[in-house]
């Protein structure tokens, strides 16, 4: 399929989004929170038939309730950190319940940082950073005071959520870089477009 055939189912999809998600990367947001939501819907049916965890459950259920409270007016930078916020309790507890230290599940805290950093700037992203880096060094703490029971990280239960993080987490490797290389492709062509513009309106006051 050609560019312009992509750019035209592009414009398409993006007409039939809720308002709020039409404008700037708001699309590329939509797409992911629900990618993002229904994986891990998908995800908890797995984790409960095999050992009763229902935390991926309730993680997809708020990747939808947030986007859901964005569309009524929730501030982007409020809808944003809450996801981080939750995604990292989340992970957190999961990690807790399969093994700590040693769990899989703790691959998914690689990508937390990334979102503020991409929407926000380095500062914003550097303080999730921090914030990621010390619940690691308390999952670690636990884990070495035998608060955690490490045994679980091999467990063969945890196989099939093991495999799906890492298989997800490579994904979500590319993609999010791609994203942000796309985005900065549109900004620069809305920036030449522009200077045409300028430069088209200065000849035309050149020749009046």
């Amino acid at each position: 399929m050609s560019r312009d055939r992509l750019d035209r189912l592009r414009a398409v999809l993006v007409q039939v989004l809720p308002a709020t998600y039409r404008s700037g990367v708001m699309p590329w947001v939509f797409f992911v929170g629900v990618l993002l939501g229904l994986m891990f819907l998908g995800l908890s049916v797995v984790e409960y038939r095999n050992y009763g965890d229902q935390i991926s459950m309730y993680f997809g259920l708020s990747v939808f309730a947030l986007m859901w409270a964005f569309h009524k007016g929730l501030s982007f930078r409020h809808t944003v950190h809450l996801a981080m916020a939750i995604a990292l309790l989340a992970q957190w507890l999961a990690a807790w319940q399969s093994g700590g230290m040693y769990s899989p599940r703790l691959a998914w805290l690689v990508l937390l940082p990334l979102p503020p950093f991409f929407f926000f700037g380095r500062r914003t992203g550097l303080q999730w950073l921090v914030v990621v880096l010390l619940s690691v060094v308390a999952l670690g703490v636990a884990t070495g005071l035998g608060w955690i029971d490490a045994s679980r990280a091999g467990d063969e239960r945890h196989l099939s959520s093991s495999w799906g993080s890492f298989a997800l987490l490579a994904a979500f490797m590319l993609v999010i870089p791609m994203s942000y290389h796309r985005m900065n492709e549109r900004a620069l062509l809305e920036q030449r477009q522009r200077r045409a513009e300028l430069e088209r309106q200065r000849a035309e006051l050149e020749r009046t």
